[in-house]
């Protein structure tokens, strides 16, 4: 199932922009995930790999090899089949750690720039975030390199400093081999993650109208639920904001931009960090963030978990059957809009093999009752 800007995407044929590309959702994922261990003679270093509740648990130790008196390493690695990420610029983990661990690296395909040496691939290193929510991890094409020191992975020198470090285009169409390491730092390692993609990449839509701003029954409210009316999102969002509007405003308001959503996880970022404002012990109402319609009240029907994951998986709130207040938004049958019962779009209908399921922009639901 395509999420809301993917599946306007895929039906856009003419102009370029930005968007991202999947490589692996641990809701459903489509790769083969194998843990190893160090393999030097000695080594002590031990980890192990686990996908559940729709998340990919990476544990271990990283301890010194006894011989070399230096930290050795653990590791997960992919297979399979791997999207082409060839126009795109940034690798982005969507992950959380409970450890502060600082030897996290990241690494694709089968490069080698020593041939003599038994490293291969263009790797990066990567810090984790450290909470209960997980974040956005984003890692610039431009900092990784295939020139890395074989103990302890650090880079020597990055695709930045030097070109010819740079992933080539072959790799980037398909990367083969996709690891997260644990390396050359001593230390427990506790990573989770909830998807890998690729952003910055072009792609093909169909270009705005000038319909401009002017669909919803009225402005968006001025002071917006979960820190939204602050965010700075904008600038990373797939196309630009028109001077005088807010990303709210355009997504939820301005008819140019009726085919996009907004970047998606951005109700996990640290500005917006939609969960921990969210009722643990009850059930929180969202409403309309033009006309202050409630909407959908979660959790219902399931468990506040099973909402987080869901949302987490997919990228933006995702909402069910049992929580959707009835007569509040309709749903347009030939495009899968969903709009408000005062006109504000809200998202996209998506069901999935669970069922109904609405799929929203936290942009348009973070409103005030009135």
């Amino acid at each position: 199932m395509l999420s809301p800007l993917l599946y306007c995407l895929a039906t856009a044929t003419l102009a370029a922009a930005s968007s991202n590309v999947y490589i692996e959702s641990f809701a459903k994922p489509s790769l083969h995930w194998k843990q190893a261990n160090d393999p030097v003679m000695g080594g002590k270093s031990t980890g192990t790999f686990k996908i559940d509740h729709q998340i990919g648990t990476f544990n271990g130790d990283v301890v010194d090899v006894p011989f070399l008196k230096a930290p050795g390493f653990i590791k997960v690695s992919a297979s399979g089949k791997f999207p082409d990420v060839s126009t795109c610029d940034s690798l982005v983990l969507f992950a959380r750690s409970s450890s502060n661990y600082t030897g996290f690296r990241v690494s694709f395909g089968t490069a080698h720039a020593n041939p003599k040496s038994y490293a291969y691939g263009y790797k990066a290193h990567f810090d984790a975030p450290v909470g209960d929510s997980m974040s956005m991890v984003r890692i610039p094409f431009n900092m990784f390199s295939d020139l890395w020191n074989d103990g302890t992975g650090a880079l020597i020198k990055t695709c930045r400093e030097d070109s010819k470090y740079c992933p080539d285009t072959k790799t980037l169409q398909d990367m083969q081999d996709l690891s997260i390491w644990g390396e050359g730092v001593g230390g427990q390692v506790d990573l989770e993650i909830g998807s890998i993609y690729a952003s910055g990449c072009e792609t093909m839509v169909e270009p705005l109208t000038d319909a401009g701003p002017g669909s919803c029954s009225a402005e968006i409210q001025p002071a917006l639920r979960y820190n939204i009316s602050n965010t700075l999102a904008a600038q990373e969002w797939a196309l630009p904001v028109p001077p005088g509007e807010t990303l709210a405003s355009a997504v939820c308001c301005d008819a140019s931009y009726k085919a996009y959503a907004e970047p998606p996880h951005m109700f996990a970022r640290p500005d917006i960090d939609l969960f921990a404002h969210m009722n643990k012990n009850g059930t929180t109402t969202f409403y309309d963030s033009v006309c202050g319609q409630a909407l959908f009240i979660v959790p219902k029907g399931r468990t506040m978990a099973d909402f987080e994951a869901d949302t987490t998986e997919h990228g933006w709130p995702s909402f069910r059957s049992e929580e959707l207040i009835a007569g509040s938004s309709h749903i347009v049958n030939e495009t899968g809009e969903v709009l408000s019962k005062c006109g504000t779009h809200l998202g996209s209908y998506l069901p999935d093999d669970k069922g109904p399921r609405w799929c929203l922009d936290l942009s348009c639901v973070s409103g005030n009752p009135k």
